[in-house]
């Protein structure tokens, strides 16, 4: 990774502590922070970043993601298990996974790899992958916890 990475991090950690800062300490309230989270990250880094989906950079992960968790209804969610809701966002981690592996193709358009030969260009983005990596992190301890 390199570029403005460090600097968007910084902003979309800024993001995701100004939404937890507000939300109840029960699963459903974190599964929804975990929503605005995502969307927010995606919001503040495209904003700072200049980037948008498809321009082979971790917004791509991160919108693998946001498509998986905008798509489960906020009052089914309430039904949910806590386990459950951990599956959930296991496969908005493999949502997220998926659209980093989809980098690979992708012509970069922003970023750091926007300005390094497209020869370079046999591995997902970096960027993407890092994403990925710790969404699915995230998961175990999550599962862990609710069981």
């Amino acid at each position: 990774m390199g570029g403005t990475s460090g600097a968007l991090y910084t902003l979309m950690l800024v993001r995701i502590a100004h939404i937890l800062e507000r939300r109840e300490p029960s699963a459903h309230g974190l599964f929804q922070a975990a929503r605005e989270c995502v969307g927010g990250a995606i919001d503040v880094i495209s904003s700072y970043g200049g980037a948008k989906r498809g321009d082979r950079t971790m917004l791509d992960a991160l919108h693998g993601a946001n498509d998986v968790l905008k798509d489960l209804d906020s009052a089914a969610c309430t039904n949910l298990s806590p386990a459950e809701l951990v599956e959930a966002f296991a496969r908005a981690a493999a949502g997220c996974r998926s659209e980093a592996q989809a980098t690979q193709a992708m012509r970069a358009r922003a970023g750091r790899a926007s300005y390094v030969s497209s020869d370079h260009w046999t591995k997902p983005d970096a960027g993407a992958t890092a994403v990925a990596i710790w969404m699915d992190a995230l998961v175990g301890p999550l599962r862990a916890n609710a069981m």
